[in-house]
C-alpha cells in the first residue's frame, strides 16, 4: 500500500483535520505499541479499552496518518492539549502525521478497504470461508496455485471485521490473491465481502460454530453465502460436496435462502460422493495419510454429471487425516479453474505440512504430539481424534480434549456427541484426559469405555502435573479445544514448543 493522507481521506469519507507533513502510508496498525515510520494508526474502540487514548503516544513516533472519532474538527482537536502538544512537537521533528476525522474508526477501515480492493487491486480474489478448515484450506488453496502463480494471502489471524481491511491493502502486484473471511455474527459476512469483491469463493463445510450467534446450521449456511451476495459481482463457488447442507444446493435453494442466484456463476462440488464434480476416488491411507486420484467431471446442458472424468490427477498428501482430502480437493480445483497445471499444484500439495496448532505433529524425547488446539467444534474433534486412532503408534493413544465453545444452548448435549462418538469407534484412545466444565459432558456421552481410563481436570496445573509424571517414549498424545482453553500452553510447558 503507497497512499497519502488525502486518498485516505477520500476513500474512508473522512475529513482532514490536521494536516502533517503528508508523508506515505505503507501499512496499517492497531496497536500503538507496535506503530511506527509510515503506518496509519487506527484506534479501535472496544470493550476495555478506548484506544484513542494512545494517540499522543503515537504521534510521537513518526506514523504518517491517524484516524480518530474523538476530534470532530481543529478547534476540538487543539483542546486535547496532549494529543494537539504532541502533533506539534512532532512537528517540528519533520515528522507530523495527519489526522482524519471519520464517524467511525472501523468502519472507515472497511472503507478504506473496499476503495483499495477496487482501485488498486487488478487480480483475481479468492475468499475462503466455513465452519472449520478455513486456514488450512486457505493455505492449501494458495499453496496449490503458487505451482504456476505469484500468490498473495491472509497472513496470520486477519480474517475479521478489521483484519480483512488491513489483508486487503496489503495487496502488491501478485498474480493472485487468497483470502480468509472469518465471521461470527449476521451481517459480518455482507461486510467483509463488500471490501474483498471475491471472484471466486471456497466454502469449506457448514458446523455449527459460532451457532451461539447465528442460530441455527442453517443461518450459519445463509451467512456463509453472503460472500457471493456481498461480492457485487458473480462468483464462482467451490463447495464441500460432502457436507450434508452444501451438496444440496442448487440455484432455488439459493433463491430460498435470500441469495440471488445472479449472484453465483457457478457452482464446483468437491468431495468423495458422487454428485461432486471434483471427486477424490481410488482413495489409499497409510498411517493416517491420504493418497487418493483426483477425477474432474463435466456436466452435460441438462447438469447431470458425465460417466467419464476429463481429467485425472493423483495427489499424495504429507499431513496427516481423511479430511484433509476434501481441502486439497477445492485447493486443486480452485487452482485448475485459475489455469494452474494440475501436475504442479498436486506436487505443491505434496510439499504441504500441518499448520501450527492446526493438526502439527512433532516428536520430543520420544513421544509424539498431535498439537490441534488452536480451535475446536464437534466435526473437528471428531476429525483430529480419527487421526489419533489412525496413526502407527508403539506406546499408548492418550487424547487431551478441553472444552468447545460458542455452542450456545446445545453445548452439553453436543460435548456428548464427542461420548458418543468415542464409543461407537472402532478404536478407542487408551487414555481421555478431559479439561474444562464442558468437558465432562464428553464422559457422559460414553456408554462403552472399553478399556479407556477417563480422567477429568478442573485445573490446568493439574492437568500438565499428571502429564509429566505419566507420559513415556513411544505414546501418541493429542492435544484438542478451543484456543481460549489454553491447551497451548501445556504443549509449551510440557514439551518446549
Amino acid at each position: 500500500m503507497r497512499l497519502d493522507s488525502s486518498n485516505i481521506a477520500a476513500a474512508c469519507k473522512g475529513r482532514i483535520i490536521y494536516k502533517g507533513d503528508d508523508r506515505e502510508v505503507t501499512n496499517i496498525r492497531l496497536d500503538s505499541r507496535e506503530a511506527g515510520e509510515g503506518d496509519l494508526f487506527v484506534p479501535i474502540i472496544g470493550e476495555k479499552t478506548d484506544a484513542h487514548r494512545f494517540l499522543p503516544d503515537v504521534a510521537a513516533k513518526s506514523v504518517s496518518c491517524i484516524f480518530t472519532s474523538r476530534h470532530h474538527d481543529p478547534e476540538e482537536l487543539k483542546k486535547d492539549a496532549t494529543f494537539f502538544d504532541a502533533l506539534e512537537k512532532s512537528r517540528a521533528e519533520g515528522t507530523a502525521p495527519s489526522v482524519i476525522f471519520t464517524e467511525d474508526t472501523v468502519a472507515a477501515l472497511q472503507e478504506l478497504g473496499a476503495w483499495y480492493r477496487r482501485n488498486r487491486v487488478h487480480m483475481p480474489v479468492i475468499g475462503v470461508t466455513g465452519s472449520v478448515g478455513k486456514t488450512t484450506t486457505r493455505e492449501m488453496t494458495a499453496c496449490a496455485l503458487s505451482g504456476g502463480k505469484r500468490v498473495y494471502a491472509t497472513k496470520g489471524n486477519l480474517n475479521s471485521q478489521v483484519g480483512v481491511p488491513m489483508t486487503v491493502t496489503g495487496i502488491e502486484d501478485e498474480d493472485i490473491a487468497v483470502l480468509e473471511l472469518g465471521i461470527s455474527k449476521p451481517g459480518e459476512m455482507d461486510r467483509i465481502a463488500h471490501i474483498t469483491a471475491p471472484d471466486a469463493a471456497i466454502i469449506t463445510n457448514i458446523g455449527i460454530s459460532h451457532i451461539e450467534y447465528l442460530g441455527s446450521r442453517e443461518n450459519i449456511m445463509k451467512e456463509k453465502l453472503r460472500i457471493a451476495a456481498g461480492s457485487g459481482k458473480p462468483v464462482r463457488l467451490f463447495l464441500n460436496g460432502d457436507n450434508d447442507l452444501l451438496s444440496g444446493l442448487t440455484r432455488e435453494r439459493l433463491e430460498e435462502l435470500s441469495i440471488p442466484a445472479s449472484a453465483v456463476s457457478e457452482m464446483i462440488f468437491c468431495g468423495t460422493s458422487e454428485n461432486c464434480d471434483v471427486r477424490a476416488e481410488d482413495i489409499d491411507e497409510k498411517d493416517g495419510y491420504a493418497s487418493f486420484t483426483a477425477s474432474f467431471y463435466r456436466r452435460d446442458s441438462d447438469g447431470r454429471l458425465e460417466d467419464r472424468p476429463y481429467l485425472t490427477q493423483r495427489v499424495s498428501l504429507t499431513i496427516p487425516g481423511s479430511h484433509m482430502m476434501i481441502d486439497a480437493l477445492l485447493a486443486l480445483a480452485v487452482s485448475v479453474s485459475f489455469g494452474v497445471d494440475p501436475e504442479k499444484a498436486a506436487e505443491k500439495l505434496a510439499a504441504f505440512s500441518s499448520l501450527k496448532g492446526r493438526g502439527e505433529i512433532f516428536e520430543k524425547e520420544g513421544i509424539t504430539v498431535i498439537d490441534d488446539c488452536y480451535n475446536a467444534a464437534p466435526d473437528s474433534m471428531k476429525a483430529a481424534l480419527s487421526v489419533l486412532l489412525s496413526k502407527a503408534c508403539e506406546g499408548r493413544r492418550i487424547a487431551v480434549l478441553a472444552d468447545m465453545l460458542e455452542l450456545g444452548a446445545g453445548s452439553k448435549e453436543l460435548h456428548r456427541e464427542i461420548g458418543r462418538y468415542l464409543t461407537e469407534s472402532a478404536g478407542k484412545p487408551d487414555m481421555l484426559l478431559l479439561f474444562g466444565p464442558e468437558s465432562r459432558y464428553i464422559e457422559d456421552g460414553i456408554s462403552d469405555r472399553g478399556g479407556m481410563e477417563v480422567r477429568h481436570f478442573d485445573e490446568m496445573e493439574g492437568l500438565m502435573d499428571f502429564l509429566r509424571t505419566e507420559l513415556s517414549p513411544g505414546d501418541l498424545i493429542l492435544f484438542k479445544g478451543s484456543n481460549s482453553m489454553g491447551l497451548s500452553k501445556a504443549i509449551s510447558s510440557i514439551f518446549g514448543k
